[in-house]
């Protein structure tokens, strides 16, 4: 909204983007965007985003993660996990069994 040099969502009415329908773009700001409960998690949201932890802004306010970066981390855990069940395996079977 800064953009638009104003703080009031319903400054936008009728001023859709030209990739949304403008009944569509008027029914979210109506609906959603304008109301109390949606003002108020945006803002606390917002004030999420600006905490700053150990001197930078939160790491986790806002990003995702990729599904690349997921996926390696998900074969080194169960890689781990496979060798630590085999290790538990071992020692069981050569000290209890």
């Amino acid at each position: 909204m800064s953009d638009r040099n104003t703080t009031n969502i319903m400054d936008f009415i009728n001023k859709d983007p030209i990739w949304i329908n403008n009944d569509d773009w008027n029914k979210m700001i109506k609906d959603i965007w304008s109301t109390s409960e949606f003002q108020r998690r945006s803002k606390f949201a917002r004030n999420n985003q600006l905490t700053e932890t150990n001197g930078k802004l939160s790491t986790h306010s806002r990003g995702i993660v990729l599904f690349t970066s997921y996926r390696a981390g998900m074969i080194i855990f169960f890689y781990l996990l496979q060798w630590t069940l085999k290790f538990y395996i071992y020692i069981f079977y050569n000290f209890f069994g």
